[in-house]
């Protein structure tokens, strides 16, 4: 199906390295370990594609311009009793205010995929984005208040492989591949539609 633009998608794949390897090496490294705990492909596969979108440059709530006015607003308003340790940290924060969330990026990268392939990425569910985030940010962060809206290990097990679907889809699109084709072999062929998931 891709004979006739080979050349065009193996310079592309090449090309775009710099811009790719991050999703690339992750994704390959969990598809090929099998044996990798649940819990680190399912961050493994969030990270990949948030570093992949950022790659796109539209990432950003305002203009770099407008965001400094803000930055510089948000840091005059730290208290001064806040010791400096503190201080650091939320001027860290405030500093990366600007870059879109999680699920910011999620609810875009699924957006921007044809409704086929991004339905076979939230497997039916409706509250994808948001367990996945709250699923993350307990992984990450231990907030047991999220505990109750996280997604258990059959759920994490599940949206992983939805994450990897939709991680293919983002790097054959970005060498080349057009849409029509991809969403005809990701919803018709066997190695697809057989996708392992735990019911």
């Amino acid at each position: 199906a891709i004979a006739k633009n080979w050349p065009e998608i193996l310079e592309a794949w090449f090309a775009k390295g710099p811009s790719l390897d991050t999703l690339a090496g992750l994704l390959f490294g969990i598809s090929t370990n099998r044996s990798t705990p649940v819990e680190y492909q399912f961050l493994a596969i969030i990270q990949g594609l948030e570093s992949f979108h950022r790659t796109t440059g539209a990432d950003s709530y305002v203009s770099d311009t407008d965001y400094e006015a803000i930055k510089r607003i948000l840091i005059a308003s730290i208290p001064t009793t806040v010791g400096d340790d503190h201080r650091v940290a939320l001027k860290s924060r405030i500093t990366y205010g600007n870059e879109y969330s999680l699920r910011k990026r999620l609810d875009l990268m699924i957006k921007d995929t044809p409704p086929a392939i991004a339905s076979m990425v939230r497997n039916g569910n409706t509250a994808f984005v948001d367990e996945v985030v709250a699923t993350r940010n307990f992984l990450t962060h231990r907030d047991h208040t999220m505990k109750s809206k996280t997604l258990d290990f059959k759920g994490m097990f599940g949206a992983t492989v939805g994450m990897k679907l939709l991680g293919e889809y983002l790097l054959l699109r970005a060498i080349g591949i057009p849409d029509n084709l991809l969403t005809t072999v990701i919803t018709t062929h066997w190695r697809f539609r057989n996708r392992p998931i735990m019911m």
